[in-house]
């Protein structure tokens, strides 16, 4: 069972960084959008 648990914390350490690197870019594309919107209007 720790095994188990011992896999499970390294999956999770590993998703951390894809997890924030997907947030960030789905931040920066929200923040890029709206500036274009800026700019067309």
């Amino acid at each position: 069972m720790l095994a188990v648990y011992l896999a499970l914390g390294i999956a999770g350490v590993a998703m951390v960084p894809l997890l924030g690197q997907w947030l960030l870019t789905f931040l920066f594309r929200a923040e890029y959008a709206v500036h274009t919107d800026l700019l067309w209007w």
